[in-house]
């Protein structure tokens, strides 16, 4: 017997896993390109706070803790500099209790963002984007990648 109201929640479901698909592709994308919607920088600029070892491309390392910089900011929505896991789970999407859990070193019921940039790496979060945008498979991606990719799924970079 079906409960009244299921199937309203099953379309929700179903609605919610749809944009938080969407919303990931468009982050991965924003963070090869390294767009902020914040302050708007150009992509060179973007690229340039992501290329940590400034060497005018971005390693799969540089390249996920950037990604998971991003995420990890906008989910802190108390803006205390740790994830708990209310902040960490999206409903409908695949990140679990365990996952959290090993992603917390220290035990403390919360991730710093170290953790989840360790994590992050650890888990190849970001691998599929940066395989995709790096083009010239050298294992970097370059500005020009990184805007090729954006334009690619975006339209022309800003």
């Amino acid at each position: 017997m079906v409960s009244p109201g299921s199937h309203i929640k099953n379309n929700k479901n179903i609605i919610m896993n749809k944009s938080l698909s969407l919303i990931s592709v468009g982050i991965a994308v924003l963070v090869l390109s390294a767009c902020q919607t914040t302050k708007a920088p150009s992509s060179a600029e973007g690229f340039a706070q992501a290329d940590s070892n400034k060497d005018a491309r971005l390693d799969r390392g540089e390249a996920s803790d950037y990604y998971v910089t991003s995420l990890f900011t906008g989910r802190d929505e108390n803006r205390d500099g740790k994830l708990t896991w209310e902040e960490w789970k999206v409903l409908g999407h695949k990140e679990s209790k365990a996952g959290f859990n090993a992603a917390d070193k220290d035990k403390d019921g919360s991730l710093s963002l170290e953790e989840a940039r360790v994590f992050g790496r650890k888990s190849g979060a970001f691998a599929d984007t940066f395989r995709q945008a790096d083009t010239d498979r050298d294992g970097y991606v370059t500005l020009e990648e990184a805007r090729n990719l954006y334009a690619s799924t975006e339209g022309p970079v800003r």
